[in-house]
């Protein structure tokens, strides 16, 4: 199940759902996304609506409406993206790995309780670098620079004790 070598653009409009790349259901092995160019997207580029992780590597995902990538789960690694309101928006634990994120609102948007792991991950031009909501990221080795805001945000509630390192 791979998608690569693709240029996807212009799409995403449906009164019900407003995805580009909707990945949903189930299959052998996990959706593959790499070296594609994803550009355009009235909404959101792409959309993991499947309970399992998808991997997503080595793409340019610019100019989409609202989030650059979102859903449940994902591996994203060695992306660049480019102008939305979210450049990753994602909901469960996942991996974020050496993406250049630039001219977003919120460069990466973490919402759920896990340990997400975000590192080697440029964020600049952005209103702001990260959202973690209640989770407590693992991060190491992020670059952030030209942000409007240089904060990190929190929210939700804390189940426990947690410590946050420095970013």
């Amino acid at each position: 199940n791979v998608l690569h070598d693709s240029v996807i653009r212009y799409g995403g409009e449906h009164t019900t759902s407003d995805y580009m790349i909707w990945v949903r259901g189930g299959g052998a092995t996990p959706l593959e996304i790499r070296d594609c160019v994803i550009e355009e997207a009235s909404s959101d580029a792409i959309y993991n609506g499947f309970s399992e992780s998808i991997w997503v590597h080595d793409n340019i995902i610019r100019n989409y409406g609202n989030y650059g990538i979102t859903g449940s789960i994902a591996r994203a690694e060695d992306n660049t993206f480019i102008g939305g309101s979210r450049g990753i928006n994602l909901s469960g634990t996942s991996i974020i790995d050496g993406n250049t994120i630039t001219n977003n609102g919120w460069g990466i948007y973490l919402t759920g309780t896990g340990s997400s792991t975000v590192r080697n991950n440029t964020v600049n031009g952005c209103s702001y670098p990260i959202y973690q909501g209640d989770g407590d990221p693992i991060y190491s080795g992020n670059s952030f620079a030209g942000n409007t805001n240089s904060v990190i945000g929190v929210g939700g509630t804390l189940g426990g004790d947690i410590r946050w390192e420095n970013v």
